[in-house]
């Protein structure tokens, strides 16, 4: 068997290829950390990756064997998660399953952004253009601050959370794990947004929300929680 070529220093893995990959390119190319290999399921997408050159991996079996055939973990390799939407517990998962093979998360912080000195940005975030994270915030792992968006002094962000392009917090929000705060969405100061919740894109919430709520409208309201029957037999367990 062929060895496997050796790595480029710096090399990156990045898992997703579509169009949050393609916001994380400029980034990517400014910190001079080449892309090595990208992971991305939907194999219609194999012949047009973002990082041309890259090496295509269609699952995490495909993964797997690329870390133990290029010794990715001892050449240092570091890897990013594009993938956005409200897939905060995903992103978590996959960084326990590339940490666990030896591989390192990357902080991504766009060079038109701003971070406060004070802030604090725990393994695997990405702050991307114009964002603005302020003064004493606090973010867990794998958070993604999106375009536009804004997350003021004080707030503190558990693991996985997402707030996407346009969305403002307030001072002092506390976000649960997993969360994702929808487009143009805005939390008003002091407010707690459970685990898990979903706030849709314009909201305006003014009250806590309890872990799993999907709240929408102006002012944000809670929408009723789907029924057993009217869930898809996968959730089921059919």
């Amino acid at each position: 068997m062929t060895a496997a070529p050796p790595l480029p220093a710096g090399a990156v893995l990045v898992w997703g290829g579509a169009g949050h990959a393609k916001m994380l390119r400029p980034t990517l190319a400014r910190l001079g950390r080449p892309v090595a290999a990208v992971v991305e399921r939907d194999a219609s997408r194999a012949a047009a990756l973002p990082f041309p050159g890259a090496r295509w991996l269609a699952d995490e079996a495909a993964v797997r064997a690329w870390v133990a055939d290029t010794g990715a973990a001892a050449a240092g390799v570091a890897f990013t998660l594009a993938i956005g939407g409200h897939n905060g517990a995903e992103r978590c998962r996959l960084e326990d399953l590339l940490v666990g093979l030896g591989l390192q998360p990357l902080t991504l912080v766009h060079d038109r952004a701003w971070v406060a000195d004070t802030a604090a940005l725990a393994p695997g975030c990405q702050i991307l253009p114009m964002a603005a994270v302020g003064e004493e915030a606090v973010l867990g792992r794998q958070c993604i601050v999106n375009t536009n968006a804004s997350v003021d002094h004080e707030c503190r962000l558990g693991e996985g959370v997402h707030v996407m392009p346009g969305a403002t917090l307030a001072g002092c929000v506390t976000v649960g794990d997993h969360a994702t705060i929808g487009s143009n969405a805005t939390i008003l100061p002091r407010v707690t947004i459970g685990a898990g919740c979903m706030v849709g894109a314009g909201a305006v919430v003014t009250h806590d929300l309890p872990p799993g709520t999907t709240a929408v409208g102006v002012p944000a309201r809670p929408l009723p929680a789907p029924s057993a029957a009217a869930a898809p037999p996968s959730a089921q367990g059919a």
